[in-house]
């Protein structure tokens, strides 16, 4: 619903002094406050569940660092710093999901 639509609504039930407009906005308002409101908890489940993917490959790739190869600790560097940029957006989604936190970053 547009700004305008509302106020719409609102100069129609003042003019009619119509209290079906204003049980409309009104469950129009718990509608969207609902909708919301599992959006965000829907938000905070997927964060959760992407931290809970990455936490192993994590641990994984902290073994990985102390392996002789050179290349392999490079790579696991390289992997871990992704997957931690990846698990920083997931919890600074979750946060923001829960009304606590700015938008994240885009810097990658």
């Amino acid at each position: 619903m547009t700004i305008l639509d509302g106020l719409l609504l609102v100069v129609l039930g003042a003019a009619l002094g119509g209290l079906a407009v204003w049980i409309f906005l009104a469950r129009r308002l718990q509608a969207t406050r609902q909708r919301a409101t599992g959006q965000a908890a829907a938000v905070i489940k997927l964060a959760h569940d992407v931290r809970g993917a990455l936490t192993p490959a994590l641990l994984m790739t902290e073994r990985l660092e102390s392996h002789a190869d050179p290349a392999v600790r490079l790579a696991a560097a390289v992997v871990a710093k992704a997957m931690d940029r990846a698990a920083e957006l997931a919890k600074a989604a979750s946060a923001q999901a829960r009304g606590v936190a700015p938008e994240p970053s885009r810097d990658v």
